[in-house]
Formats: structure tokens, sequence, C-alpha cells
């Protein structure tokens, strides 16, 4: 096997021929190419489930509607979305999964309509592009009674009723339809008659009254109506009115706009529509009725048009009270004055014109006039004083046009603050309306000479030429004729400079008609004045009246001739043309000359003849002015008539008028010359260029460049005449020659480059000479059918350009190319090749051939197998998009499959493009070149790779590897970044152990392009990591599987994969109480213990990790530190040895592998106290820290060391029960501390409670307990202690305690126990006696005398003790009942007594003597004892 280009290829004994149909291979059954691939297709699905079809909804459904449709292969949900109009936002609705492929809507409101479209789901959640088409469904109305009357005997009713909003012929008025009509009794109980009458009759008409007969005359009846299909009729699927009387029932539906009247054809600046306001309409609210205004909204179309064409020209017409920039811009709001019959009218912008762009004021669309009535007896209303029934409205469309006939629609609406929108078919008025159309009149006029002198003139006839559609309407034409008579100028006169004066006032006359075809061509005769100084000049006008008036200043239209007729005796005064000629031949004009008489008005007319020989009748009057700019010297006039090149005329006429006229016709059809429009039909290695002839053209010039360099003339053929009359010429390779002899045509970047070409035609006159030329578009180029050929436009700064080759856009799935269709392609092959040996050596470039035939707008693979691919291609505009979409792969021997897949993953696939005329024109070769079959073109791969375009989707990552191991911190990541790598990729990470398919959730943005660190969601646990290019990182993305698949299979040298990460981390082991917490049971073997478990590591999770592991315990009451108990085996942690000693105190009992039980080893033999690791003291929690390390060699060579711990931080511990005699000395301790805190000193005598120096326990940023002493005598000492709480500034193990923040607010620790009086004595007692600044004893005094306010207090007694009430501080400690409890005591320097009561039960005394066994008991600052705080010569508690 050989290398190309990266790309696998074989050798064979003979190349491939493709046909695009049939495939011919060799005998040689070797495969090809490894790209492309040209066996084990496999089949195929599009790649993206489609949307499902043939949506329908249920009409008039009972509260419900119900949706159907045809199943979409490959889908397994089905999503639902809906709308309450066609166009407007579509809301998602709900979800199914039903294969029957239906939805139930409920629980909706009668008289519902609802639009619906439904999308598909397949199995791996990817949804269908589009949507199935929009249908809509309905719910059945609840009918509403609208009048009730009787008959003037009394004995029969009729009853209308409203058959809903939604109730049309679309939708289910004419499927079965019935409403049955009940008549109740006078107390709407008892059910008389009963008549069921469907909703269409006979006529097809909508039947929504009845008439009941034969009635009692006088009586009050009741009537219900009620509606059902046939297709569902029970009680539950009827939709019933309310039960309404003659005088209960109630406007529920809007009256229609009263007294409508639209103008017609009496206005040419608007369409005056015009109504007045009906009654209120109700609405139901609750149990009762409350009425409210109407509103409207107005329509408009044409006459013609059907009735679907309304559009809205006003969206709300109504009284509601609103500023200005809250009201709607289609909108008018109107108040009433506060007196008066005048209103405040505001209108939208849209309406009002008031705005101004560019300074320039935008006409109003509408004008609105309110006119309140004076008086009115209808009912109104004083919550809606703007609304009073009979006001009349108009309002003025300015928006129709001349010469078109409108229908108008006026639609009430209950005005209900936007909260309904109710109406009825019953509710609107239609009318008929336009502007009066646009007259023309013209006036001119013939005359008879005298017999006898033929130089005079004897009568002249003006002819008055009306043109006019009344639309059938009825008027009054009044043609006003106006006599100026006029004086001659004298010869002097002429010489001044003057012209001809009016003599005396004009004279007028009317001649009034009301019929239109007789004044349509209306003829006056005249006699010429008999005094040749003088002559007349008539002028007319016509006025189009109102048929009862002759009033010519109230006309609704008048209009002027724009000539006036000279009526004179003097035939020298008749004009006369002369010398008038036209040449043609011009590409954009006709060359008109003739002799000019500056008192003469010109006149042009011509017909126009198209395509078709259709004529059309054209005038022009020409500007003196301008014409006099264009005489020559002997006052000729040669005017430019201005034309378009390939313009026929005929019929050409002057007219001069000076009040009589003169007209010279030229005979000839003049042309101007045509412009040719050249197209072309490439070939692979020349062009052909045809054109059809033009008119006048006699000969015709051809040049062409390439790239600025003319073609030669001997490489352009001679013109020629096809079959079809089309003159052609052909140029033979256009781009000439390569350095190496061989025609560029071959070269793929060259052939189909763009080639300026230009065509003229230049038309002659008689004596040979050249008129003019017209030239071919200067944009009009041709080229090759080549390669180079492929073009696309693109954005450049905003604007868009043509660019070179095809746009190519990656997405998450697809790779979408976009080019412009070539000139004469009736097909494409699309080269397709996947790069991604740089990425993972072990998946091989490969390469496919996709051939997209542009007459049946389908795509092939070739050899083509017939599978569906997934891949879709389309045109539109002249643009051809091709989309390579991914499809995962089902058969893993089919290369193509594979590469299918292998699209999302992100790695660069090379496009070519080739455009070919037939489907058989190129063979392809082993090494990707292609070379025509019945032509000498060949591309070589070379050339080919030059006019690829590579892209990609977003894609992932490659070659992922995750740190393992290397960090206590971080997991470091490196990638190779995939083809089209725009942005910083999102990583994604599951835990390492998860099943395939599961849920990756979303983690950082990556730091860089290639790398980045990530902390693990859980510092202990083991995550794969992929990284994904997603321009959107808030979107949940989904792993394809086989890329999911094949990372999982790249290891290293451990076995674990690449994209496995985890840092050097432990999992936190637990400590505890190792006792029965809900009992209180002394006997129970662990009541004194902890207990401490360990998590058993996963060596299979982290193969990299610790090869050492140890457990350590700390008592903040010991200044020894840390000590080791334990050591662990690091492959999993179990427990491989404990540690004891003496000093320790320890039982350690072994459970399990992972779990100890440690107990004080003294109280576990019957002691009552311990100096070892669990003593309890000024801290009850003992601390616990599991610590390990790894020794590797990092990726610089050396030996480095990783440790690492948790619990290091006083994070992890336990605690236990207490001994009575632990609580008494932790409670004595305290008393110590304060007793020296608070110094005892000498205030004198008198000193209060509130006068000595309180001692503050913690309470956090809260100063609440305290223990505070008075002195009412230099040697009565007393004090109180309210819930005093000791905080610990310093412990022995310092620097655990100081550096460690043990709470939030301080670093000092706090005490486990709260210290309190008990409150058991009562009367006048002292707790002890004090000499200055030292205590001499502790105990209760009583009050033995008091002689004339002399008090005597009992001196010491051992028996009269202190009580304290002592509580647990923490939260861990309320549920141990050994730390709470009241100790009492007493004491001096040398005797010591105290006992411990458990719920009212003593169950602790102890009495000792002697200085130096007191102060193991008290060590506080009394008589001789001694306490500072720091002393530990005694021995159970450490400096």
């Amino acid at each position: 096997m050989k290398k190309n280009n990266g790309f696998a290829i074989w050798t064979v004994a003979a190349s491939v021929l493709i046909f695009f149909g049939a495939i011919s291979f060799s005998a040689c059954q070797n495969e090809l190419l490894d790209s492309p691939s040209f066996q084990n297709r496999g089949s195929y699905s599009t790649g993206r489930v489609a949307a499902p079809t043939n949506l329908t909804a249920t009409q008039g459904g009972y509260k419900s509607i119900t949706l159907k449709w045809t199943a979409a292969k490959s889908a397994v949900i089905y999503n639902i979305y809906h709308s309450d109009t066609a166009t407007g936002t579509f809301e998602f609705l709900g979800q199914t999964s039903d294969a029957t492929c239906s939805y139930t809507v409920g629980g909706l409101e009668p008289d519902v309509k609802k639009y619906y479209k439904v999308q598909s789901v397949d199995s791996n959640s990817e949804t269908s592009e589009g949507y199935s088409q929009i249908c809509y469904g309905t719910t059945l109305a609840a009918p509403i009674i609208t009048s009730i009357k009787q008959n003037a005997n009394g004995d029969q009713i009729t009853v209308h009723w409203y058959k809903g909003v939604n109730c049309t012929e679309e939708t289910y008025l004419n499927s079965g339809l019935n409403y049955t009509v009940i008549l109740y009794n006078a107390d709407g109980t008892q059910v008389l008659k009963e008549e069921t009458i469907p909703a269409l009759d006979k006529n097809n008409e909508v039947n929504t009254k009845y008439t009941f007969k034969n009635l009692t005359p006088n009586t009050n009846y009741y009537i219900q109506i009620k509606a059902y299909t046939k297709s569902a009729q029970d009680a539950k699927s009827t939709e019933s009115s309310d039960i309404e009387s003659q005088s209960t029932a109630h406007s529920l539906i809007p009256a229609a706009p009263e007294k409508f009247e639209a103008a017609k054809g009496i206005s040419k600046d608007g369409i005056a529509l015009s109504w007045v306001l009906p009654k209120f309409a109700e609405i139901k609210a609750s149990t009762t009725y409350e009425t409210r205004p109407v509103y409207f909204k107005v329509f408009r179309k044409l006459e013609s048009a059907p009735e679907t064409a309304y559009d809205p020209i006003l969206t709300y017409l109504g009284t509601t009270d609103t500023d200005k920039d809250k009201i709607e811009k289609n909108a008018v709001h109107f108040t009433k004055a506060e007196s008066g019959t005048e209103a405040t009218v505001i209108m939208g912008d849209f309406l009002d014109g008031s705005t101004a762009e560019g300074g320039t004021k935008i006409p109003s669309k509408i004008d609105v006039k309110i006119e309140y009535p004076k008086e009115s007896s209808a009912e109104t209303d004083p919550n809606y004083p703007n609304y009073i029934p009979g006001t009349k409205i108009t309002l003025t469309d300015k928006t129709a046009s001349r010469g078109e006939k409108y229908s108008y629609r006026i639609q009430s609406f209950i005005d209900d603050n936007g909260k309904k929108n109710v109406t009825s078919d019953e509710s609107w008025i239609d009318g008929t309306g336009w502007l009066i159309n646009s007259p023309t009149v013209s006036v001119s006029s013939t005359y008879q000479k005298m017999k006898e002198d033929q130089s005079k003139i004897k009568s002249f006839t003006v002819t008055l030429n009306f043109k006019f559609d009344d639309f059938g309407q009825p008027y009054n034409y009044v043609i006003t004729e106006t006599c100026q008579k006029m004086r001659k100028a004298t010869e002097k006169e002429i010489e001044d400079g003057k012209e001809d004066q009016p003599e005396g006032n004009p004279e007028t006359k009317l001649h009034i008609t009301s019929s239109y075809p007789s004044i349509a061509q209306k003829e006056f005769s005249h006699t010429p004045l008999e005094d040749e100084l003088y002559y007349q000049k008539y002028s007319y006008a016509v006025s189009i009246c109102n048929p009862s008036s002759e009033d010519t200043s109230s006309a609704y239209y008048t209009v002027k001739a724009s000539n006036s007729v000279i009526v004179i005796n003097d035939m020298s005064r008749i004009p006369k043309i002369e010398n008038f000629s036209i040449n043609d031949g011009y590409k954009d004009k006709f060359v008109i000359s003739w002799k000019y008489n500056k008192d003469y008005k010109y006149t042009l007319q011509w017909k126009n003849i198209d395509k078709n020989n259709n004529e059309s009748d054209n005038q022009e009057v020409l500007d003196n002015s301008v014409l006099e700019t264009m005489l020559s010297e002997d006052n000729i006039v040669t005017f430019y008539h201005i034309a378009n090149s390939g313009d026929r005329r005929k019929g050409y006429s002057l007219t001069a008028n000076n009040g009589f006229e003169d007209t010279e016709n030229y005979p000839d059809e003049v042309q101007t010359l045509g412009t040719p429009e050249p197209f072309f039909e490439p070939s692979y290695n020349s062009i052909k260029i045809l054109w059809k002839p033009v008119q006048k053209a006699e000969k015709y010039e051809i040049t062409a460049d390439y790239s600025g360099k003319p073609i030669s003339a001997k490489n352009i053929s001679e013109i020629k005449t096809d079959e079809d009359n089309n003159l052609y010429c052909e140029i033979i390779e256009p781009y000439g020659k390569a350095d190496d002899e061989t025609y560029n045509t071959t070269n793929a970047e060259i052939s189909g480059q763009k080639i300026n070409f230009k065509l003229e035609s230049i038309s002659k006159n008689k004596a040979n000479e050249e008129v003019d030329r017209a030239s071919s578009s200067d944009n009009f180029k041709i080229f090759t059918l080549g390669p180079a050929a492929i073009e696309h436009i693109e954005s450049v700064e905003g604007n868009p350009a043509v660019a070179r080759g095809i746009a190519i856009n990656g997405s998450d799935d697809s790779i979408s190319l976009r080019w412009n269709k070539v000139e004469g392609a009736k097909g494409y092959l699309i080269f397709r090749r996947k790069y991604s040996e740089n990425y993972y050596s072990d998946i091989k470039n490969q390469a496919d051939v996709y051939y997209y035939s542009t007459e049946t707008k389908s795509t092939t693979l070739i050899p083509d197998d017939g599978s569906k691919l997934p891949v879709s291609c389309n045109e539109t505009a002249g643009v051809i998009t091709f989309n390579d979409n991914y499809k995962q792969i089902e058969d893993y021997d089919n290369i193509y499959e594979m590469n299918q897949d292998q699209i999302a993953w992100g790695f660069p696939y090379g496009y070519t493009i080739i455009p070919v005329k037939n489907s058989s024109d190129f063979t392809i070769n082993d090494d990707l070149s292609i070379h025509g079959k019945s032509n000498s073109i060949e591309y070589t791969q070379v050339s080919l790779n030059k006019i690829e375009k590579t892209g990609s989707t977003y894609g992932y990552g490659f070659a992922l590897t995750a740190s393992k191991g290397v960090s206590l911190k971080q997991v470091d990541l490196a990638w190779k970044d995939p083809h089209n790598a725009t942005q910083k990729p999102t990583i994604y990470y599951r835990e390492y152990n998860a099943d395939p398919g599961s849920v990756w959730k979303k983690g950082v943005s990556a730091s860089n392009f290639d790398s980045t660190q990530i902390v693990p969601e859980i510092s202990y646990k083991a995550y794969d990591y992929i990284a994904y290019y997603t321009p959107d990182p808030s979107k949940t993305i989904k792993i394809k599987p086989y890329f999911e698949e094949y990372i999982s299979k790249q290891k290293d040298s451990y076995e674990e994969r690449f994209n496995k990460g985890y840092i050097l981390a432990l999992e936190e082991p637990k400590a505890e109480y190792a006792g029965n917490l809900n009992e209180d049971d002394k006997t129970d073997s662990y009541y004194y213990s902890e207990r401490f478990s360990l998590n058993q590591y996963s060596k299979e999770e982290k193969k990299q990790g610790f090869d050492k592991a140890e457990i350590f315990m700390l008592n903040t009451n010991k200044k020894d530190g840390w000590k080791k108990i334990a050591e662990l085996n690091p492959s999993n942690f179990s427990i491989k040895e404990t540690l004891s000693n003496a000093e320790y105190d320890l039982n350690i009992e072994k459970p399990t592998n992972f779990d100890l039980i440690l107990t004080p080893a003294t109280i576990k033999n019957g002691g009552t106290n311990t100096k070892g690791l669990l003593q309890v003291l000024r801290d009850a929690k003992h601390y616990y820290m599991l610590k390990a390390s790894r020794t590797f060699t990092d990726s610089e060579g050396k030996t480095k060391t990783l440790e690492t711990s948790v619990g290091s931080d006083g994070s992890i511990y336990a605690y236990r029960q207490i001994t009575d005699e632990e609580l008494v000395k932790a409670t004595m301790l305290v008393i110590a501390e304060v007793i020296k805190d608070s110094k005892m000193e000498n205030y004198g005598t008198g000193t209060a409670f509130g006068d000595a120096k309180p001692v503050y326990g913690y309470s956090g940023n809260e100063k609440t307990g305290k223990f505070t002493w008075e002195q009412d005598a230099s040697s009565r000492f007393d004090w109180k202690i309210a819930k005093f709480t000791q905080g610990w500034d310093k412990l022995p193990y310092e620097q655990f305690s100081t550096v460690t923040k043990l709470s939030e607010n301080t670093k000092k620790l706090i005490n486990f126990i709260t210290i309190a009086d008990a409150d058991t004595l009562s009367g006048d007692f002292k707790r002890g006696r004090k000499s200055t600044t030292t205590l001499q004893y502790l105990s209760i005094r009583k009050l033995e005398s008091n002689i004339l306010g002399i008090k005597s207090y009992k001196d010491f007694d051992l028996n009269e003790k202190i009580p304290l009430l002592i509580t647990t501080t923490e939260k861990p400690f309320t549920s141990l009942s050994s730390y709470s409890g009241t100790v009492n005591f007493a004491t001096s320097d040398t005797q010591f007594s105290v006992t411990v009561e458990h719920n009212g039960s003593q169950t602790f005394k102890k009495d000792v003597s002697g200085n130096e066994e007191v102060k193991k008991w008290f060590p506080a600052k009394i008589g001789a004892n001694d306490y500072s705080g720091k002393s530990s010569a005694d021995g159970w508690w450490e400096d």
C-alpha cells in the first residue's frame, strides 16, 4: 500500500469509471481506496428525525381538543406547542409518547380556538428540524341568549341567541351542531316544551332563533338553549346558556353600530364613515350582570376582494381614558369635555401623523370627529361617563386611492378593560364608499373659412372633452365658460415687447346638466368679432356638484382645461409646422427637429409598441424654455426625446397651438439601437457565447480579457447563426497555457475563473456612418465549467461580496457548504476527505465522493447502493447548500458510516466541488485525481488540494490527557484542539465508573484553547473529562456514543483511561460517639467510647494513589499534639496496625478492618478519670486526622513526595459520656479561672453587684452570661453567676487552638458547659468570705442575727454547699446526659466537699482535706492556695 497526502490508497489493476448511475469495476476485487471507500456502505436514515405529518384537530369538542397526526420514522416522543393565533408565539404545551399519535388538551373553556403544531423527538433526544403543519381546533361554544320577545297577543315568544365566536362553517357549524330550546314555567322549575333544531336550516342558513306558539297570554316564561354535536350527544357534552326570561335577558353581545353611512364619491381627500354609539352591552360577573361600553374596530377591503381580505385600519376606537404615551399606535381614544358636545380625541402615533421624520411632517392617516348629543334619553352609566349612546362618530379614511371602491366593516366589541374580546357576527355593519374619481378636461377647436375670402374665418366649433368615472353615482355637472375679449398689440407695441391686452372684464356662462354622456364631448359654436383689432379667448372648467346643487363654490371637484381657444377672424394667426423630421438608431433617444416658433405651445404624441406588438398612446407637452436651449442659428430646434434601448415607436405627431392648432405626422416606425444580452454555455475548455440579434444593429464587436490580459482573437471564432436564430461565437482555451505548455483549463485553481466579456452592437446611417453603440453589461462574466467557477457570497464589512470557493460552516452535528449555482452545471462532484491521523494515529484519513444532481435534486454516494444518506442539499435563489450531517454508527466495518459518525468529533473535513455537465464526463483515478473521458481535461490532486476548503463541527478536544495523583488541588487537562476552534472549550465530566451513555455534567470554561486546570467536584473521586467547543456554554450536550466508546479504550501504562483524572485527596472518615445516644445506660460497654470509621479506598478507581496512610489523634487538653494511633494498608485503607501506650491510656478495639473503638483504659477498668488522649477538661472533643502520602517521579524525572490529610483543621472529632468526677473537675477549673479573672479587687464596704467589675462569659458578639460579686462589709462576700460559659484564650496545644479558628467570631475555644446559679436557696445569705483581695472560703452563710441593722452570718460550714446548675453549651452534647446536672460544693484552702445530682438524685460525693488534696479538686486562689491559670503542679491539668 502506498501513501499519498496521508490518505491510504490501494493499487488496482484498472481505474474505476464513474457514471453516477453505474459503477464499472475491473475484475480485481481488491478495495480501490481507503479514501474514498466504495464498499460496506450500509443503510442510512436521513440522520435527523422527520417532523410528523397530517396534523388534525377536533372541532367543537366539549371543553377539549384532540390532536392526531401521522407518525414520523424514528420518533419516540412528540412535543406539542400551541398559540392563540397562527402567526403568534407558539408555547410548549406538553409531550406524549403515545403510539396512537394523538394528544388531548383538556380543561378548556367553551368557545376556544387554539392553533397547534407538533415536533418529533428521537431516542437521542434530537428534535426534528421543522414542525408539522399548523392546524387549529375548537371547543363547543355555549349559546348566549340575546333577546326574548313576545308578540302583540302575548301567545308567542321568539328567542334569539348567539352561537359563539368560533362557530363557523370552517369549524363545526355544519358538523351536526344542534340546539335544544327549552321552555320553563314562571319559576323556572318545570319544563313545558322542548324542541331540537339543527344549527343550519334546509337552505343552509344559520338557525339561531325559535318561536314558541300557543302560549298563555301575559305569562312569564323562562328559556334555556343547549348546544351539542351529534357525535357527542350526552348531558356531559352539552354547553348551555343561562336560563333567562324576557325581563332578565341581557345584551351579552355588543350591538352593531347604528346609522352607519359611508361617503360615496363626494371628496377627493378622504372617505367619511359615520355612525352612532349603540346601547351599553353587558357581561356576566359571577351571579350578577354589569354594563360595559362598546368599542370598535374598523376594517377595509377592496369591494371586489373576497371576505377574507378585510384588513384592520383601526384596532381600537373607544372611550377608555388613557395617556398619550400609553396608547397603542393604531388606536383612538376619546373622552367627553366637561361641558358642551365636544370631545378630546387622542390618536396613536401611526394614525395622527404628529411625528416627523427628517424634518418632514407625516400626513395623518385618519381624522376622527366626535359629536356628543345635546340631550340624550338613552341609558347611561356613571362608571363610564364618556360613553353616551347616540353619540355620533365621523371617521375619515385618508389612505384610500382614487378609482377604487372600498367595503368597510365597523365591528363592535365589549370594552371590558382588555379582559375579554367579546363580539359576534351580529355585531358589525358593512358599507361601501369611495373617493371621487379624478376627471380630465381638454378643449380643441375647428374652423370654417369664409367662401368669399379664404383669408378670413367664418366660425369656430369648440369641443370640450370630459372624462370621468361616476361609479354610477348621480351628480350635477356645471360647465363654466369664460370669454375674455382681447385687443391685438399694435406694431409699435410689438416693437416695444408688449403683447395683446385684455379688453374689459371677462364674461361667464354656466351650462348645467346631470347627464354625464351629454358632457363627455360637448360642442360650442363661436363667431369671430368683425372688428379685426379684437379677438376672443375662451377657457373652460367643469365642476362636479351634489345632484341637488348648482353652486360651484361647494362643488365636490372642479377641474380646468389646460388650454384655451382663440376665436379670431384672421387666418394668419393659425400656426404652421415646418421641417419636421425624426432620426433613430440611437441607443437611448430619438432625435426630433422642426422650425421653432416661440408663440406656439408644442405637444408631442406617439405610440409605444411592446414586445407583443401591443400599442399604447403617449403624450408630452413640451416646455418652450427648454426648447429654446436647443435652437440652431436658423431657428431649428433639435429635441432629444429620451427612450430606452430597444424601444419601438410609431405614429409620432407634433401639434402646435396658439389658440389654434396644426399637427404634423411622421409616417414611419422608429427604433432605438438594441442592447445585446449575451448568455453563455460553458464547457470544460471552451465557452460558447450566444445572443439574440438586436434592432438597428449593423455589426457586433467582441472583447474579452482574463486577469487583465486580452484574449487573442485567434481563440475567438467567427460569429455564426444557429438553428434558433441565435448569434454565437466560441472562445477556445480562454486561460492560455502554463509555463509547462499545458493548458490552464486543466488547472483546478484557474479553470472556471471569471473572464471579462463585452459585446457591442453598432448602428449606422444611410451613409454607412456609425450612429451609436450599445454595450452589454460591464458586469457580464464568462467562464469555463471548472472547479474555480465555484463561488459564494459573503459579508465584507456588512456588504455582500463574491468570494472564491465554497463557504463552509460547522455546527454541533453538521458541516454546511454553500456555493453559488454554476452556469451550465448539471451536477456537482463533492469530494470529502477526513483528516484524523494527526489527532489519533489509529484513525486513518479517509475520503468519500458524493454526487449532487441539479436535475433530480438528489445526492448519491459513489458507488451508489441506493441508501438514504444523512446529507441534504437544496437550492434557493441560485445558492446551493449542502449539509453533511452526523449519523450514529451502526456497522463498525462500514468506513462511510464511521466517517459520518466522526463528523461530529471535530476532525477537519476537506471539501472540493467540481461542477460537471454530464454525469459520465469524468473518471476518478486511484490517486484521487480526475480526468475527462471525452475531453483532454485532467485535474491533478495537487491542483485539487489547492482549492480544497476545510471545515469541521465544533468538536471535542482530541487525545485529552488528565493528570492522576500528582496534585493536591487540581487536575491538569491537555488536548489537541479541533480544526474549527474559534473559542475556548467547555469542560464536561462524569464519575469514572458511570454507565455508558449517562449524563456528562457541565464544568468550567477552559482557560486556554488546549489546556486547563479543573478542581474535581468531589475531591477524592476520579472523573472522566471531555473538552467540547460549543459556542453556547449554557447548552446541555450529549456526548456522541462512538466518541465516548473510543476514548474509553485509550489507556496508559497503568491501564487507566487517558481522560480519567484525579488529585491526591482523601475521603473524610467519620468520628462519633460509640454508645447508644438514645439510652443512658452506663452498663453499655461503649458508654465512655468513641468510634472512628474509614471509607475503603478503591485502587481500581485511582491506581496511581497513596503508598503510605496513618491515623492520628489530638486532645487539646494536652500539649503533646497529634499522636499516631494506627497505620493503614495504602492499597485499600484497611487498618494494618494499632499503636497505643500507657501515656495514651487507650483501649483500642477493631470490630472491622475499617473501624476503631477507643475507650479510656482507666475508666474501662473502673476508674473515674483519665489523663490520656480521651481526657475531658477544657475541651470535650477529641480530634482525629487521616494522613497519607505518595512518592513518585515527576515529568522532569525528579522524585517528588506529596502529602495530604483530612482533619488537621479540627473538622473531624468525636465525644463521649463523662464521669461525675470529670464533670466536677471541669466545673471547678472554670470557677477557678473566673475567680482569677475577677481579681477580687477591694472596692470597699457597700460595693453592690452593679458596682463590682463583672467577668463576662463567651457568647459570640454579645455579652450575656456573667460572673459578678459584692461585699457589704470588709469581709462579707457574695457572687452571682448567670449562664456563664468560659471562653478559653489558650489551650495546652497552642498551635491548634490559636491558628485554627474554632468559632466564627473569636479564636477562643468555647467551654462545653454553661454554669448558672441553681436558685434553690431563698432568704438572706452570702456565698463566702474574703479578706481584701483573697478569698477565705466558699460556702453558704445563712443569716444568724440582725440586731439594729447589724447582720451576722453563719461561718464556714462544709455541709452548706453552693449549688451550681450545669448544662451543655454545644448541640452535640445535648444528647449526652452526663454533661448536665447540679454540682454542690463548699471549700476552704484545707477542706473541700462536693456532690453531683442528676435528675434530683445524688450520683457522686467526694470529701477531701488538707491543703494539697484540696488543690487537686479546687485549684482556685483561696486562702493559702494559689492559682495563676498556668500551674499544673497538681497534675490533673496541663499548662
